[in-house]
């Protein structure tokens, strides 16, 4: 179709209900233009948006903004088409007003920059590439729904790299993923800056990789208070980051596989408490680096339980302690028992290792430092 200039739209067919741009497009420079995607799917294909003076892109709760979708789309996700093979970028308007429930795609089969300038409701890369594509955020991200991350064709790698850190509320989650054989990676330090990651929860599946290898001071702070905060069935290579778990709940912290090649760095779980809560690992986990068990609020305790096996490296330290009258309880009683390199027990705290045997793997130093008020319980120690 033909170029268009309005002044100000907005795009509303049901929720279900693709629109295609169709045109490229144009505001006005009168005061108060803009567009607003309401309960519908809007499709930019491979169009342009230029935004006159002070323009508004306002995208209404359950609606979706495909941003280089494919010509004539009919599917709800905008990739049933023809692809686009040139980075189509995200509109640039003065201000953007993205509900939490929201919605935008990007799908550009080439090279794309990410726009940071928005704060985004649900954020979905799924590039339907013809070969292996590279997306990379334009700096620091903050989204108020979903991340998820996931190449929509068979057998080709999409790589995202982050240029800042990305920001989650404590209710939403990260999901790396694939569909079929394709392939997705996140890069936490894909140059020389350690970037971070703060969320409810992180799902690497099958397919999908968070990849850590070259962080030495980034950290990936996890806060769901119902759902499973680490689970990788994909692949995560940890470098030397750090993966701290704070809610201020009773939940599973690991699911898949947290040993070997997925083995964590450096762990800590410091939630601020308001009452007495209790961690728990259905699966084994290995550190790499050191564990710290540390509640930050005073006269309240943290339980975690393991019921299946531990491992801290040989020449780390398992630390159990809390702060000011606070303290940590270690119930560590998989079927398979524990190799710990160090344990320091502060305080209060205590480890229970009671049915497995406890194996200290440190070959230099004390291996079990307990305060006079700790208590340390093992089946068998070597």
């Amino acid at each position: 179709g033909a170029a268009t200039t309005i002044h100000k739209v907005t795009v509303s067919a049901g929720a279900s209900t693709v629109i295609n741009l169709g045109a490229n497009l144009t505001t006005d420079n009168n005061s108060s233009n803009g567009i607003t995607v309401s309960t519908c799917i809007f499709n930019m294909e491979g169009r342009t948006i230029t935004a006159g003076t002070n323009g508004t892109l306002q995208i209404d709760s359950g609606a979706t903004f495909c941003v280089g979708g494919t010509t004539a789309a009919t599917t709800t996700t905008c990739d049933s088409g023809a692809t686009q093979t040139s980075a189509i970028a995200m509109p640039t308007f003065t201000t953007y007003t993205f509900n939490a429930a929201s919605t935008v795609i990007f799908l550009s089969d080439a090279a794309t920059t990410v726009s940071s300038t928005p704060t985004y409701g649900n954020l979905t890369l799924k590039p339907k590439a013809t070969s292996a594509r590279t997306y990379t955020f334009g700096g620091a991200m903050t989204i108020n729904g979903n991340l998820d991350i996931n190449p929509g064709t068979t057998a080709n790698l999409l790589t995202v790299n982050m240029a800042g850190n990305i920001t989650l509320p404590a209710t939403k989650s990260i999901t790396i993923e694939r569909t079929t054989s394709a392939t997705s990676t996140l890069v936490m330090r894909p140059v020389a800056t350690d970037w971070s990651i703060a969320a409810g929860s992180i799902n690497i599946a099958t397919g999908g990789k968070l990849d850590a290898t070259s962080i030495t001071t980034g950290t990936i702070t996890l806060s769901s208070t119902t759902a499973t905060l680490f689970t990788a069935n994909g692949t995560f290579t940890a470098g030397s980051s750090t993966v701290i778990m704070n809610p201020d709940a009773g939940v599973t912290i690991f699911a898949g596989t947290i040993t070997g090649s997925n083995a964590l760095y450096n762990l800590t779980m410091n939630p601020a408490l308001t009452t007495i809560r209790t961690y728990t690992t259905p699966v084994s986990f290995a550190v790499t680096g050191d564990m710290t068990m540390n509640p930050t609020v005073s006269t309240l305790f943290l339980t975690f339980s393991s019921s299946a096996t531990m491992t801290v490296d040989p020449t780390k330290t398992l630390t159990i302690k809390g702060t000011s009258s606070g303290h940590s309880n270690l119930n560590a009683n998989g079927s398979g028992g524990n190799s710990i390199g160090k344990m320091d027990i502060q305080d209060t705290s205590t480890y229970n290792g009671t049915g497995v045997t406890t194996t200290f793997t440190g070959t230099s130093g004390t291996l079990l430092t307990k305060a006079a008020g700790a208590g340390f319980t093992t089946t068998s120690a070597t």
